[in-house]
C-alpha cells in the first residue's frame, strides 16, 4: 500500500527468466487484482520498463491504462 494514501498500491513483481512465457505473470496480476477488490483499493499502479511489451499487454487486458 502507499504509506501516503492508503487507498493506493502498486502492483510489481519479478519472475526469473526460466518461467517466462508460463503464465504465472498473468496470474499473479489476476490474483492480485482480485485482493485489491477485496481490501477495497481505489487505485492500483504499475510501472513496467518501456520495452516489457508481453507485461504491458497483460496489464492492459486487465484493465490498466498508459
Amino acid at each position: 500500500m502507499n504509506e501516503e494514501n492508503k487507498d493506493e498500491a502498486e502492483l510489481g513483481y519479478t519472475l526469473l527468466p526460466k518461467h517466462f512465457g508460463k503464465r504465472f505473470d498473468s496470474n499473479i496480476a489476476k490474483i492480485s487484482l482480485e485482493r485489491a477488490k477485496d481490501i477495497n483499493l481505489k487505485r492500483i499502479t504499475a510501472i513496467i520498463a518501456p520495452n516489457n511489451l508481453p507485461y504491458r499487454k497483460i496489464l492492459m487486458k486487465m484493465g490498466f491504462e498508459l
